[in-house]
């Protein structure tokens, strides 16, 4: 298998006749730097981050309002609110009875409720505060970020091939010869990645939060109750929370697409926790990651700024739609973590 893939002209050959030749020369020379040195990104520390529930004192407050021993106050999406939006971590342990769905319901057994839609059950969830009561309305919605990802007749068929220069599971399985055995999916919506993996006896935890954009406005989504029925493990955390986790402890931390909302500087902050977490010869693994085509370059430069070797990197032209042709750009990458004793040299890249 050819591990480190360069620029790779044919790669985009496929591209040629949806794209104009300006955008395809400009594509060009932007992959062309997003392989070269020299780019230089500076900005300072957020210390503010230290005092982030200092300045949402009147929401935590009202979050810690309640009467001690009874049960809690119906205010998960507002509690959800300070985490994601906030940045107020982590929300204070309450004395009170968490609410519950109307019934129990008892789960599918592990591994057949991976890919069953049986599997999801709505007496699991307590739908108050979603837009949508069941998992066939959830099916049926063809808006946001995560359309369709409650099917699980298609969620099944992901990852099964290499597909517009992103590896299938096989590939990144058959490489890293058994070394693969913990790691987590970051922002890995209903858990579907964590659960192709379960079948080659690999264990993730998958980040997630049961809320959604869409348009400008915030709406629950039953990501954690989702990933919880199919029998793999939810960790309910935003992008910008450091992770619970040990240092050098992971095997793998993949992430497709969720990271595309972040400011440059927080994408920074999440490299670095997520480099914190990897073991030495564990892999970074960026797939279908897209940004404008001239922001591309400076991610590219936060990401080398690791010193990762590239096992597998590729970056190719996005087919949008509803957008201009060409104006962003996918990057799929598998980096392993190095030995490091001293720091990285600074090379393109200014500490």
């Amino acid at each position: 298998m050819q591990l480190d893939k360069r620029i790779d002209e044919s790669a985009i050959d496929w591209e040629a006749r949806l794209l104009p030749k300006a955008v395809m020369d400009r594509a060009r020379e932007v992959m062309a730097s997003c392989h070269g040195d020299g780019m230089v990104v500076s900005w300072p520390v957020p210390t503010w981050k230290a005092y982030a529930c200092d300045a949402s004192e009147d929401d935590l407050l009202r979050y810690l309002d309640y009467e001690p021993r009874t049960m809690c106050p119906d205010d998960w999406f507002d509690s959800q609110d300070l985490v994601f939006t906030k940045n107020c971590f982590a929300l204070p342990v309450r004395r009170c009875l968490a609410r519950t769905p109307q019934r129990a319901v008892e789960p599918m057994s592990f591994p057949d409720s991976l890919f069953s839609q049986r599997a999801l059950k709505d007496g699991a969830v307590r739908w108050d505060l979603h837009q949508c009561k069941s998992f066939a309305c959830l099916n049926a919605r063809l808006i946001g970020d995560c359309r369709l990802c409650f099917n699980m007749s298609i969620e099944r068929n992901r990852w099964q091939r290499h597909f517009r220069g992103s590896l299938s599971i096989q590939e990144v399985v058959s490489m890293m010869k058994g070394s693969l055995r913990v790691g987590l999916d970051a922002g890995g919506g209903t858990g579907s990645f964590a659960a192709h993996m379960a079948r080659y006896n690999v264990t993730l935890l998958t980040t997630a939060m049961n809320v959604e954009t869409v348009s400008g406005r915030r709406q629950g989504l039953p990501y954690m109750e989702t990933i919880a029925l199919r029998g793999l493990i939810p960790l309910h955390a935003p992008h910008k929370q450091r992770l619970p986790l040990f240092d050098n402890t992971l095997d793998v931390v993949h992430c497709v697409n969720s990271i595309k909302y972040l400011p440059m500087h927080e994408f920074e902050e999440l490299l670095f926790d997520w480099d914190r977490v990897l073991r030495v010869g564990g892999v970074l693994w960026f797939e279908m990651f897209y940004a404008p085509l001239d922001e591309m370059p400076v991610y590219v430069a936060l990401i080398n700024a690791l010193g990762y070797k590239r096992l597998y990197y590729h970056v190719l032209p996005k087919p949008d739609v509803g957008e201009q042709l060409g104006a962003h750009m996918y990057l799929n990458c598998l980096l392993e973590k190095p030995v490091r004793l001293d720091p990285p040299k600074k090379t393109g890249w200014l500490f």
